[in-house]
């Protein structure tokens, strides 16, 4: 099975969001299925240049949509030389929360062929601004995705106010031939930070090892 990078969202360095770090127990949880887990786990901002709290004065708003496209972008290259440096030359499974979906988005097509093959996004964005990146992911992985949400997930609801248009344009699934999954109770992270056999139950872990 190909080792899985975890990609933590915006807000993913706060301690209300450990389920990416070495000693929480969703990586607890992976490493019980027998998967393996790509170290250092990488680490992205909110916001070019700094944190999201404090981005360069000359630097348009963080989540403005031309922006966080950038951001994103700007996370995915960093992401890659990263996994360049700590796992070279092999494909790789991911699994990524909120934003850091679209963060992984922007490395899929960054990427080498073949760098990616199954992916999991967790109440990640559907924004609206990405359907023609995440279309062209979607041809890039050599695997499969699977994408989990939650109908009462407003955090996920609030990152797709993107141009203008919400809620007439919200979508919570990603296009076919992802695979999208609802999980009643995950709100925005329960199944990560909070009940990491959620995941299980939905079909995460067996997903992963299926590789």
């Amino acid at each position: 099975m190909p080792p899985v990078v975890m990609i933590h969202g915006t807000d993913g360095l706060k301690k209300s969001s450990p389920w990416w770090r070495a000693a929480s127990p969703f990586s607890a949880m992976l490493l019980a299925h027998g998967l393996t887990i790509v170290e250092p786990r990488p680490k992205w901002s909110g916001a070019l240049g700094g944190t999201r709290l404090s981005p360069p004065a000359d630097y348009l708003d963080p989540w403005a949509a031309d922006s966080r496209l950038t951001i994103w972008a700007d996370a995915a290259e960093k992401l890659l030389l990263h996994l360049d440096k700590y796992a070279p030359g092999v494909p790789l499974n991911a699994i990524s929360h909120s934003h850091g979906g679209n963060v992984l988005v922007f490395a899929i097509l960054y990427a080498e062929p073949g760098r990616f093959h199954d992916v999991v996004t967790v109440s990640t964005p559907v924004v609206n601004t990405m359907i023609e990146h995440r279309l062209a992911a979607l041809k890039k992985i050599t695997g499969r995705h699977l994408h989990f949400y939650d109908t009462t997930d407003m955090v996920q609801a609030e990152g797709c106010l993107d141009d203008g248009l919400y809620p007439i344009r919200l979508t919570r699934t990603w296009p076919e031939p992802a695979q999208s999954v609802e999980v009643p109770g995950n709100g925005h992270s329960n199944m990560l930070n909070v009940d990491p056999e959620m995941f299980v139950r939905a079909g995460g872990a067996t997903f992963l090892q299926a590789a």
